[in-house]
């Protein structure tokens, strides 16, 4: 048998193991990579609805996009769907016994799911074969983001865990972190940012905790690294007050708080590539006033009931560097999807009253508005394309180019 030049051997062997490696995804978990920027380099969409897929239930989650722009939903009813990038239709379903509340992840091939009684689910994305399963261990424990080394984390309550996509394997990290701590990565992977009382910066080899920076007040929004390391959060220090804060990411000292006197922070913020923060906001409104029933809004019995919350909101660009206010944009109605950015820094976010709005990024004008069958609460997600993927509470998924 004749041997093949070695330059031939090296090239199928480093094809094999390219095949064997399962390709980035486009859209990885909730904000869309380690740091929770919500940013992506890619084409701002025109505003045209490519198509819609009805899961029949009420969709909070943020999807996710793999490499091949294949979605993977969670909804209301349990259930969580891959959908064909190019035409919306179900490849597969499987049901996981309680709501999908939680923003799903994506992993090494593997869906990353967190229901409403807390349980932990692992699905193959191929075929959407159940994997594992972690048992319930008591509600609010937030969604999974996708750490620089591939694994799954999330804030369980016994403390920030390392989960193993493949199998579910379970590691503590730092049991000083709260259930549903919304957690970051700086930019070497090297350190994790748990916001819960304050910010605590944890080393992720060793689990020890480097600095906590004392802020007030309850967490809004989960924290956002830069490239050059800094954090930015926000947080409410009554029913009428919050604030935005950055965080120098190497000692822990707060480098500036913004007041929002008579604003809430209502979404998770947004890191442009030119250094803006980009923020929104709802006028403070008692539960009452702004017609919130979590018996008739949040009910197994009404997986289609809308979230009514008052006051409009505002759109803010506000300096990273500084905190000062760069420009301000009424929006009509509440808002509670977090804001996500194009590489020509074009804004898009949803609102509850059904709108899903492209803002220039430069000036705070409206582009284009695409109309939802209801709330649009959940954030989107960005594919390569250009195209965004978001759901609503009208139950339909729908990818927007």
């Amino acid at each position: 048998m004749a041997r093949g030049a070695p330059w031939v051997v090296a090239a199928l062997l480093a094809a094999m193991c390219a095949d064997a490696q399962v390709a980035a995804p486009q859209w990885e978990s909730w904000r869309g990579g380690p740091q929770n920027a919500g940013a992506r380099a890619c084409p701002t969409p025109e505003g045209e609805v490519h198509w819609t897929a009805d899961l029949g239930a009420w969709i909070f989650a943020t999807p996710v996009i793999d490499a091949h722009g294949v979605v993977y939903a969670g909804s209301y009813a349990g259930e969580v769907c891959a959908l064909d990038g190019a035409t919306g239709k179900r490849r597969w379903t499987i049901a996981c016994g309680a709501p999908i509340v939680g923003s799903l992840a994506l992993a090494n091939g593997v869906v990353i799911a967190v229901s409403r009684d807390g349980a932990v689910h692992g699905v193959g994305a191929d075929d959407g074969t159940a994997l594992w399963k972690k048992a319930a261990d008591g509600e609010n424990i937030g969604s999974p983001v996708i750490g620089p080394d591939g694994r799954v984390y999330l804030a369980r309550h016994g403390g920030l865990v390392r989960l193993e996509a493949a199998t579910g394997d379970e590691r503590v990290i730092c049991a000083e972190v709260s259930a549903g701590a919304a957690v970051a990565f700086s930019p070497d992977g090297r350190a994790v940012y748990a916001r819960g009382d304050g910010v605590v910066a944890i080393d992720l080899r060793s689990g020890e905790v480097r600095w906590r920076a004392g802020l007030p007040g309850d967490s809004q929004s989960p924290p956002v690294v830069s490239r050059t390391g800094d954090i930015y959060v926000s947080g409410s220090v009554s029913s009428s007050a919050s604030y935005l804060a950055a965080v120098d990411g190497r000692s822990g000292r707060v480098r500036w708080r913004l007041p929002l006197v008579g604003r809430f922070v209502s979404a998770p913020l947004a890191l442009r590539a030119d250094g803006a923060l980009i923020v929104v906001t709802n006028a403070a409104l008692p539960q009452e006033q702004a017609g919130w029933d979590p018996a008739k809004d949040l009910s197994p019995e009404n997986p289609r009931g809308r979230i009514r919350s008052g006051g409009d909101a505002e759109l803010l660009c506000v300096s990273a560097r500084s905190g000062t206010v760069r420009w301000r944009a009424a929006v009509t109605g509440p808002v509670h999807s977090g804001p996500v950015v194009t590489a020509d820094g074009t804004i898009l976010f949803g609102t509850a009253l059904g709108r899903f709005l492209a803002v220039d990024g430069r000036t705070g004008e409206r582009k284009w508005t695409v109309r939802a069958g209801l709330s649009v609460d959940g954030s989107p997600a960005l594919a390569e394309s250009g195209a965004v993927v978001f759901g609503s509470y009208d139950g339909k998924v729908y990818r927007v180019r």
